[in-house]
């Protein structure tokens, strides 16, 4: 056994006397290593349970590759984009508000509401406009204009896709300010800390000079052991989604009138934030757009974990489709303003439609409208593939 002999000076330092008392280093010792190796154990097992996560991430893209003969997932893309990353965690940032994400909320109420003021504009724009508008080709008009669905709650449903794109990128620009918030307060509470020994420093240097011995054989307190951490759901999401200035700056905006009062500059906030993510282009790659991005993650089944088949998928896209449509129509050819539109403006709604809203644009769209017709392609194969000939 190992003792080690200690003076004790606090308390009997004021009457003139000394007390010693025997500590057993062999139990201190050993108190100690064993706290060290529940340590290292617990996180040795965060580590282990993290790779086998991402071992069956791995694994389910691998299956998802193997399984599809039809070649959408080579189409898409996403085995590539969603490499070494948590499926689950991204769709999760896609969802729909939670009961405390009050500002989301208020801009899903917002984003139901515009939705259903653009297909309203449908009714009084002019039949050759609405043909032009439901037309997936730069120079060939429809032969059917676009209009309102006839099952209202099918336009609810496609309303909800772009909630959850709302969701998605707002949360994201959530993100980034909480970021800012726990770095100020980090800081500030290092800089009360500093403010805090820098004072104390004085009583310290006396206490020392009064006896070394003392505050060496002290007791000291027990170590803090860093706290189990959750997990950071939003981590793919913040390292996967890319934006530019305008889209982000836009967002902001949105981000700040939705803290405001007036519904009407919060609506048109939201409005230019969307249509910043709709009148873009992207070279060479389509996933490299904020708007594609989130069609990928949308492409995730939470339920199971796995990537949606072209059958289970184009439907979505459909009514993503319609949706990006109707808002663009809102916002180059607003329908309370109809009555004082010219021929310049109906100029400038064509040159637009004919640059970024068909296929063949390197445009949000053109991606959407080249998946939905290879989605279309894949469903007409496999329903004749019994009947070839």
């Amino acid at each position: 056994m190992l003792y080690k002999t200690v003076k004790v000076q606090s308390f009997f330092r004021t009457r003139g006397l000394q007390k010693y008392f025997v500590v057993n280093l062999v139990d201190a010792k050993i108190n100690k290593n064993a706290r060290v190796e529940n340590i290292v154990s617990r996180l040795l097992a965060e580590c282990k349970s993290t790779q086998q996560e991402v071992k069956e991430e791995l694994q389910t893209l691998e299956e998802a590759a193997k399984i599809d003969k039809t070649g959408w997932f080579k189409r898409t893309g996403w085995l590539e984009f969603f490499k070494d990353r948590n499926l689950v965690h991204l769709a999760h940032q896609a969802r729909a508000p939670d009961r405390s994400e009050h500002k989301l909320k208020l801009a899903a109420q917002l984003a139901e509401g515009l939705i259903e003021r653009s297909v309203k504009g449908l009714a009084t724009l002019p039949q050759e406009l609405r043909r032009w508008l439901r037309s997936a080709k730069q120079s060939e008009i429809d032969v059917r204009p676009l209009g309102r669905l006839q099952n209202p709650e099918s336009q609810a449903v496609y309303a909800s896709y772009i909630v959850r794109f709302v969701c998605f990128y707002l949360r994201v620009l959530g993100d980034k300010e909480q970021q800012i918030m726990r770095f100020r307060q980090q800081r500030d509470t290092a800089a009360r800390s500093e403010s805090s020994a820098a004072s104390s420093s004085d009583e310290d240097s006396e206490d020392e000079a009064e006896g070394s011995d003392a505050d060496d054989d002290s007791p000291r307190p027990r170590r803090r052991t860093r706290s189990q951490q959750a997990p950071d759901m939003i981590k793919d999401t913040r390292e996967l989604f890319t934006w530019t200035a305008e889209q982000k700056s836009c967002a902001i905006r949105l981000w700040d009138a939705l803290d405001g009062d007036n519904r009407g500059a919060q609506t048109e906030a939201l409005l230019a934030s969307i249509s910043s993510f709709i009148f873009t282009t992207y070279h060479p790659v389509a996933l490299s757009t904020g708007l594609i991005q989130f069609l990928a993650v949308l492409g995730i089944n939470v339920d199971t974990g796995r990537l949606r088949t072209a059958k289970n998928y184009s439907y979505m896209l459909a009514g993503i489709v319609y949706c990006v449509r109707v808002l663009a129509l809102e916002k180059l050819l607003p329908g309370g303003q109809r009555d004082t539109q010219t021929e310049e403006d109906r100029d400038s709604f064509l040159a637009t439609r004919h640059k970024q809203l068909a296929d063949g644009t390197f445009s949000p769209i053109s991606e959407m409208i080249s998946m939905l017709a290879y989605g279309k392609h894949i469903r007409l194969t496999a329903g004749n593939s019994g009947n070839a000939y």
